[in-house]
């Protein structure tokens, strides 16, 4: 079982989730670390250290970079959410019931990726996960340039960096064909894994569910709202039993979701030093 990561902040399943004034407290009690963690802007790895190792193995997208940019990412995104809600002179904090969601969601994911991809022991699988996230990038990289050639044909820049692209992603494809690499990058997956190495078996099962309901959020389903705290009825009942309702931003919808990505963020950064230091 995972110990818990260092932090003075308590996990939201100590806190009762109808408390919505202890919510606020528990989210709004990390805006320092994260503060903290925004102001770093580069990492390189230490000499000696197992990620300087690591990043001997595809120097084109080294796996440290890989890693500091996914915690980057998770960063910015947490950053994010402590700018909404900070007071900014007489314009109160905003809490959203959906935006927020897709923001901590994302978050997730990009510490998760971190996590996945640095927590193996042994170098073998740290460099096999880093392969794998790069091939992926290298794919959505290469969709990417190749519609927007198709949008501008004339621009050879974009065509020299889409043949420079190819030309990655088939060097990195015979590497991970001459080590028997067939498996391609999945994002809930990562998270599961991710998930069970930052947290106890309980918890990790929650961090799953909230990338399920951030998904939601982020691609427009109801599902994301329904039976929520801070869902209202907006009228009555009509003949066939149905009413409108509202949706109203509540920490108690967000907390589990912003604290699994706090928590896995955090963890994160606890791998990155013990690789790159």
């Amino acid at each position: 079982m995972a110990e818990r990561p260092e932090s003075e902040v308590p996990y939201p399943g100590d806190v009762d989730l109808e408390d919505e004034a202890r919510l606020q407290r528990l989210v709004l009690a990390t805006f320092p670390i994260v503060d903290q963690w925004q102001k770093v802007s580069t990492f390189v790895p230490g000499s000696g250290s197992q990620l300087k190792g690591d990043d001997t193995d595809w120097p084109p997208f080294a796996a440290s970079q890989v890693a500091w940019f996914s915690i980057a990412s998770a960063v910015e995104h947490l950053y994010a959410v402590r700018v909404h809600l900070e007071p900014l002179g007489e314009v109160q904090g905003t809490l959203l019931a959906l935006a927020h969601q897709t923001l901590v969601r994302t978050a997730l994911v990009s510490g998760s990726i971190a996590v996945w991809m640095l927590a193996p022991p042994e170098r073998a699988l740290r460099v096999k996960r880093a392969r794998e996230y790069t091939a992926f990038s290298y794919d959505q990289h290469r969709l990417f340039l190749a519609g927007l050639l198709e949008h501008a044909p004339e621009h050879t820049g974009t065509q020299k960096v889409l043949e420079r692209v190819e030309q990655r992603r088939r060097e990195l494809a015979v590497v991970r064909l001459g080590s028997g690499e067939k498996s391609t990058f999945n994002t809930t997956r990562t998270i599961e894994v991710a998930a069970s190495i930052a947290f106890p078996p309980d918890a990790a099962r929650e961090v799953v569910l909230g990338w399920r309901v951030g998904s939601g959020a982020a691609h427009a389903l109801p599902h994301s709202l329904l039976g929520r705290p801070g869902v209202v009825p907006a009228s009555a009942p009509d003949g066939d039993g149905t009413r409108l309702f509202t949706a109203q931003g509540s920490f108690a919808i967000i907390a589990n979701q912003y604290m699994a990505a706090y928590y896995m963020t955090n963890q994160a950064w606890h791998l990155l030093r013990e690789r790159g230091l």
